[in-house]
């Protein structure tokens, strides 16, 4: 099993070089205005194999470097957001971080605070993806509601 799990981290490294080669090649110096539907299509065209799903991925991901990109948020996570009993929108989940900001435990994120709280945001997203796809919101769920026993 950690085989697989190392040949899926090795796959996705060489996949997101390969995004990162077509942006750097199609995006110039990065003086055009970025819009992330534009990129998705760009990508899509030169990268072989790329579908919604590693667009959706890239996106989620890239906007911690791209704030232009902020806040976004898939489909899929937003439904997992929504298993989690969190806000329904990108905008909303943005608004409640910056609500709760002085309460998170960000010791770890580097950058100023724009960018900190960028990445505190795709963290977010990424948890709630996990969380999602292994089936286990309502476990988090209740083990994150006051009054609920953990089993």
């Amino acid at each position: 099993v950690n085989e697989a799990r190392t040949q899926h981290r090795q796959k996705t490294a060489e996949e997101l070089v390969i995004l990162a080669d077509a942006v750097v090649d199609h995006l110039g110096n990065g003086d055009e205005d970025v819009n992330l539907e534009r990129e998705k299509e760009m990508l899509k065209k030169h990268v072989k194999g790329l579908g919604k799903t590693g667009l959706d991925i890239f996106g989620r991901r890239v906007q911690a470097q791209w704030p232009e990109l902020y806040p976004f948020a898939d489909q899929r996570t937003l439904s997992g957001l929504q298993k989690l009993g969190l806000p329904s929108t990108a905008e909303e989940l943005k608004k409640l971080l910056e609500q709760h900001w002085k309460a998170l435990n960000i010791d770890g994120f580097e950058g100023n605070e724009d960018e900190k709280k960028r990445r505190a945001f795709v963290q977010v997203l990424e948890r709630t993806t996990g969380i999602d796809l292994e089936g286990n919101a309502d476990r988090v769920r209740a083990e994150a509601t006051p009054g609920t026993e953990n089993d």
